[in-house]
């Protein structure tokens, strides 16, 4: 009797060791604790199912930045017959982008005629915003207002009852706001697009030569890139804009099934420049630590 409570005590003082100097127990704990991130927003689902395994504010108005690209580029796949019909760059444009500052890029030249999967490409992998009005004015039958009453239209159509645009560029406004939630929806939407998914997902696009390009230029896929060939990031569209902060929409498989995530409102710090970046991989490791 007394061989076995010398046992009972040995034990628990070796369980009590662990827990008390971070042995496996306390490690075992931490990989299953829910992570504290940076953004403000954010949400995990389960890309076939829609289940929700993670979620911070996820029904709260935030603002997509450049993420609402995703919404242009789906609406377009679904109206656009040709993806090769090449398509003249319009003046308008480039003079409206001016108005916005320097943080609102372009890659095309004023009167390029590129192919529509040129344009689109340039949205979602080079996220410049000649390519997005160009595709908007397009989609739009000459009209970028008629391209935005189309996405209104199209998040309807999708029940996202938060989501509303008034742009085509994501920039902060009254009339350009979304939730986690409503985009979570609208990425598992898209995602069943093959030609969006290509886009979302890889590592780089050709632009061929054309009127006002003498040789094709390839264009790296700058979150794929900023993730990192380790990373459980494995497609993405990130934002920025001073309300919206750092946004990200991204896509990972973990432990054999697919996951889609968004995040907004992330400041950045000296330390870390893409806290969007590293609140995703917190979210999408605490998935695989399950």
């Amino acid at each position: 009797m007394k061989k076995r409570l010398l046992v009972v005590a040995l034990v628990l003082s070796v369980a009590v060791s662990m827990v008390s100097c971070g042995g496996s127990t306390t490690s075992a704990y931490a990989k299953t604790s829910k992570p504290k991130v940076a953004s403000r927003c954010a949400i995990v689902e389960e890309m076939s199912t829609g289940k929700v395994v993670y979620s911070k504010n996820a029904n709260s108005k935030t603002r997509p930045a450049s993420m609402e690209k995703m919404m242009i580029a789906i609406v377009a796949l679904e109206n656009i017959k040709d993806l090769d019909v090449r398509v003249a760059t319009d003046k308008r444009d480039y003079d409206y982008i001016k108005t916005l500052g320097p943080g609102n890029s372009t890659g095309f030249a004023i009167g390029e005629k590129a192919t529509m999967r040129d344009y689109l490409n340039g949205i979602m992998i080079w996220s410049k915003a000649d390519a997005a009005m160009t595709v908007a004015r397009y989609c739009g039958g000459g009209s970028i207002d008629r391209f935005i009453k189309m996405e209104n239209a199209f998040a309807s159509k999708l029940g996202l009852k938060h989501t509303h645009f008034d742009n085509v560029i994501g920039f902060d406004s009254k009339g350009t706001y979304m939730t986690c939630s409503d985009y979570a929806k609208l990425l598992r939407y898209s995602m069943k697009n093959k030609e969006f998914k290509k886009m979302f997902t890889g590592k780089s696009y050709t632009i061929g030569p054309n009127n006002k390009r003498n040789k094709a230029k390839t264009v790296q896929h700058a979150e794929l890139r900023i993730a990192g060939k380790n990373s459980l990031i494995k497609g993405g569209k990130r934002g920025y804009t001073e309300k919206a902060q750092k946004t990200l929409a991204a896509y990972g498989k973990i432990n054999g099934k697919e996951y889609i995530s968004i995040t907004t409102e992330a400041k950045g710090t000296k330390n870390n420049s893409y806290p969007n970046f590293t609140d995703t991989e917190k979210m999408y490791n605490y998935i695989k630590s399950k």
